[in-house]
């Protein structure tokens, strides 16, 4: 499922989330991920989070926890504030995806939220993740 890649590669944007870098990374996931919600909502939540597990599983043990964590923090800090600013169905579907992900993950939880909570929170902990401190202009 090309979603699930699409997620496991997006980890990228972790290694610059800050107050700084966030909102230019956010505008170019959400022109990437823009042509996959249509993918995504034509399946279930279900097979969506379940390839994202069969991606992760697919590398070696060693690096299977940190990208599952990564993976859940790509949903929680792009992915689904994308769908929510999009609407509608993809919205929908966002939701579904926490709610699956949570189900089967239940050590490694994230909650919905959309670009402006996630951007008012730096410096603190929000949705589960403690975001990393940044000098604020």
């Amino acid at each position: 499922m090309e979603l699930a890649k699409l997620i496991l590669a997006s980890r990228k944007y972790l290694y610059e989330f800050d107050y700084d870098h966030y909102p230019e990374n956010f505008e170019v996931f959400e022109r990437v991920v823009g042509p996959f919600f249509d993918e995504a909502e034509s399946q279930s939540a279900k097979e969506v989070s379940d390839a994202i597990d069969s991606e992760v599983l697919a590398l070696p043990k060693r690096e299977q926890k940190k990208a599952s964590e990564e993976a859940k923090r790509v949903l929680a800090l792009f992915f689904t504030p994308a769908a929510l600013k999009r609407g509608g169905s993809a919205e929908e579907f966002a939701k579904d995806l926490c709610s699956t992900w949570n189900e089967s993950h239940r050590k490694n939880t994230y909650s919905v939220g959309n670009y402006d909570t996630i951007l008012s929170g730096f410096d603190s902990n929000i949705l589960g993740i403690t975001l990393r401190k940044s000098d604020r202009r």
